[in-house]
């Protein structure tokens, strides 16, 4: 009976955990200028469907993540969006980024009070 109730808290350690890693790793973190102007133009080209455009994008991503102004995580998030495409799942490559772009809504909890 011991070895049961074990297995039992195991497993359900396990299920907390995984739901907490999915909880916490949601959505896309935060991309800086280049990154979000590499996402608005992958966005237009999704929604275009254009493939020729779609290869230019890919091009910018890994000349910008050779030049250190787009960052590894970030050419990540985008060059799989970018595949997501070429595989012909255009509104959900578009989808993908807008949800990029919509998770750098940052509250505005930093202005300053007007009198």
């Amino acid at each position: 009976m011991d070895n049961r109730k074990v297995l039992i808290a195991i497993s359900l350690l396990v299920v907390i955990a995984s739901g907490l890693y999915w909880l916490l790793n949601r959505g896309y973190g935060e991309v800086g200028d280049q990154g979000y102007k590499i996402a608005t133009a992958l966005f237009s080209v999704c929604s275009r469907q254009d493939a020729q455009r779609l290869a230019t994008v890919e091009k910018l991503i890994a000349q910008s993540k050779d030049e250190g102004s787009l960052q590894p995580n970030e050419a990540k998030w985008l060059s799989g969006i970018v595949e997501s495409a070429k595989s012909g799942r255009w509104e959900q490559a578009a989808s993908s980024v807008r949800e990029l772009m919509d998770d750098q809504i940052r509250p505005a909890s930093n202005l300053p009070k007007l009198d």
